[in-house]
C-alpha cells in the first residue's frame, strides 16, 4: 500500500514539474520613441541592405529594372525598392502577417493533459476517514483535428501574406502617382519660368518703344502686370513642389528632412499588356487576396466536419479511500448521436458560399475598372496628339509672327499677350493631358498586377 501511495504522488509531482518547465517567462518591450527617432533618421537609400533588396527585387522581375544608384538622385524604379524596404505600414502589415505564421506553426499540437484531484473526509465513524483521488487524462485525436487545424492556420497565414502583397502593389501604385503628379508640377513650373522670361523680354520692348512713343505707358504696364501674376504662380508651383517632395519622401519611409533627389518624368512609362484582363485573373494581388480568403473558408468547413467525430480521452488514476490505495486507467469518448456540430458546420457552409460570392464580385469590380481606365487611357491620349500635333503648333506660329510684328514696331499689346496665353495654356494642357494619360496607365497596370514575382511566403524561422 505504501508504494502505491508513493507512485501516486510522484505521479503528482512529475506532472507539477512537467508543466512548470514548459511555461515561458515574460520580459517586457517598452516603447522607446527617441531610439526610433534615431533608427528613422539614420535610414540610408544608399545602404547596402536596401542595394541588396533592390537587386533581389530586379531578379524577381526578370532583370527588367535598371542597376540600383541613388548616387544622381532617385529614379521610380529606385524609389519602388526604397519604399518596399523602408514603409512603415508595410512593416507592420508584415509583421502581423507573422502573428498568423507563429499560430500556424503551434497549431498541429495536442491539447494540455488534464490533472484532476479530488479529495475529502468520511463523515461515518471508521478509523481512516480520509480520502484523496488524483488522475492525468491525456486527449488522443482520433478525428485528426489537429493537423486539419494546422492546414486552416496555414490557410490564414497565406491570406495575410496575401494581403501584404496586394498592399505592397497598393503603395506602389500610390508613389506612382504621387511621383507623375510632383513631375507634372516641376512641367508646369518650367514652362511658367520660361514665360516668365518671354513676357519680360517683350516689356522690355514695349519700353524702348514708349521712349520713342510707338506705345503708351499704360500698354507697358500690362506686361508688368503680368509678370506680377507670373511671378506669384512661380512661387506657389515652388510651394506645390516642395509639398509633393514631402508627400514622397512620407511613402519612401523617410524622415521629411531625408537629403534625397527624386528625378521625375511625366511619361505613360509602364507597358500593359495586351490582354488585361487575362493577365489580372493571374496577376492580380487582390484578387489572390480573395482567392485565399476562400481557401480559408474551405479548411474552415473541412474542420468543422471533422469535430463531428470524437477525441478519445485517456489517462492513468490514483486513489486512496479507507486506508486502501488503488492504481487505475480512465477513458471517455463522446457518443456524437445529437448535436453532431449541426451549428458550426452550417456556418462554414455559408460562409464559404460568401467567400467564392466575394471573390467572383471582385472580380467583376476589377473588370470594370480595366474598361473606365482604358477608355481613360484612350480619351488622354486623343487629347495629348491633338494638342501636340495641332493646337501648340499653331499657338506657337501665332506667337512668332506677332512678336516679329512687335520687332518691326508695330506692337499690339492685346494681340501679343493674348497669343502668349494661348500659347501657355495649350503647354498645360500639354502637361495635364500627359499626366492624365500616366494616371490611367497607372490605373491599368495596377489592376494587372506586379510583373516582379511574389515575394516567398514566410516560414518557420524567416
Amino acid at each position: 500500500m505504501l508504494r502505491c501511495r508513493e507512485t501516486g504522488i510522484a505521479i503528482l509531482a512529475v506532472t507539477t514539474l512537467w508543466c512548470v518547465a514548459g511555461c515561458q517567462s515574460y520580459s517586457p518591450l517598452p516603447l522607446d520613441l527617441d531610439e526610433h527617432q534615431r533608427q528613422w533618421e539614420s535610414r540610408d537609400v544608399n545602404g547596402s541592405a536596401v542595394r541588396a533588396y533592390s537587386e533581389n527585387l530586379n531578379k524577381r522581375d526578370g532583370g527588367r529594372r535598371a542597376p540600383y544608384d541613388p548616387a544622381d538622385g532617385l529614379s521610380l524604379e529606385e524609389a519602388e525598392a526604397v519604399a518596399l524596404f523602408f514603409n512603415a505600414s508595410l512593416r507592420t502589415l508584415r509583421l502581423d502577417s507573422g502573428v498568423a505564421l507563429a499560430g500556424a506553426i503551434e497549431a498541429a499540437n495536442w491539447q494540455d493533459p488534464e490533472l484532476s484531484v479530488d479529495g475529502g473526509v468520511i463523515l461515518a465513524s471508521i478509523a481512516q476517514p480520509w480520502y484523496a483521488a488524483a488522475a492525468i487524462r491525456f486527449t488522443i485525436p482520433l478525428s485528426g483535428r489537429p493537423g486539419v487545424e494546422q492546414d486552416k492556420a496555414y490557410a490564414v497565414h497565406r491570406e495575410e501574406w496575401a494581403s501584404v502583397v496586394a498592399a505592397e502593389w497598393e503603395l506602389l501604385g500610390a508613389l506612382r502617382r504621387e511621383w507623375v503628379k510632383l513631375a507634372a508640377i516641376r512641367q508646369r513650373l518650367a514652362l511658367a519660368e520660361v514665360q516668365l522670361g518671354e513676357v519680360e523680354s517683350i516689356r522690355d520692348s514695349a519700353k524702348a518703344l514708349l521712349d520713342v512713343g510707338r506705345v503708351t505707358a499704360a500698354e507697358v504696364r500690362v506686361f508688368e502686370i503680368e509678370l506680377v501674376r507670373q511671378e506669384l504662380l512661380i512661387e506657389r508651383l515652388k510651394r506645390q513642389a516642395a509639398i509633393q517632395v514631402d508627400v514622397i519622401r512620407g511613402i519612401l519611409g523617410l524622415v521629411p528632412e531625408a537629403p534625397v533627389k527624386l528625378v521625375t518624368q511625366l511619361d505613360a512609362f509602364l507597358n500593359v499588356p495586351p490582354d488585361v484582363i487575362g493577365a489580372m485573373r493571374e496577376r492580380n494581388p487582390h484578387l489572390a487576396v480573395k482567392r485565399a480568403a476562400y481557401d480559408v473558408a474551405e479548411q474552415s468547413l473541412r474542420l468543422e466536419i471533422r469535430k463531428q467525430y470524437p477525441d478519445l480521452t485517456i489517462g492513468p488514476g490514483y486513489e486512496i479511500e479507507e486506508g486502501q490505495s488503488r492504481i487505475g486507467i480512465g477513458f471517455g469518448l463522446p457518443i456524437p448521436i445529437i448535436n453532431l456540430n449541426r451549428r458550426g458546420i452550417a456556418e462554414a457552409r455559408a460562409k464559404r458560399l460568401a467567400s467564392k460570392s466575394a471573390f467572383e464580385a471582385e472580380y467583376e469590380r476589377l473588370a470594370a475598372k480595366v474598361a473606365v481606365s482604358e477608355k481613360e487611357l484612350q480619351l488622354a491620349t486623343e487629347i495629348r496628339k491633338t494638342l501636340e500635333d495641332v493646337l501648340l503648333p499653331l499657338a506657337s506660329t501665332q506667337v512668332k509672327e506677332v512678336v516679329k510684328l512687335g520687332e518691326l514696331g508695330r506692337l499690339d499689346v492685346v494681340l501679343v499677350l493674348e497669343s502668349m496665353r494661348t500659347r501657355y495654356e495649350a503647354q498645360l494642357e500639354l502637361v495635364d493631358a500627359r499626366l492624365q494619360e500616366s494616371l490611367a496607365t497607372i490605373s491599368l497596370a495596377e489592376v494587372v498586377g506586379p510583373t516582379y514575382g511574389k515575394p516567398p511566403i514566410p516560414t518557420e524561422g524567416s
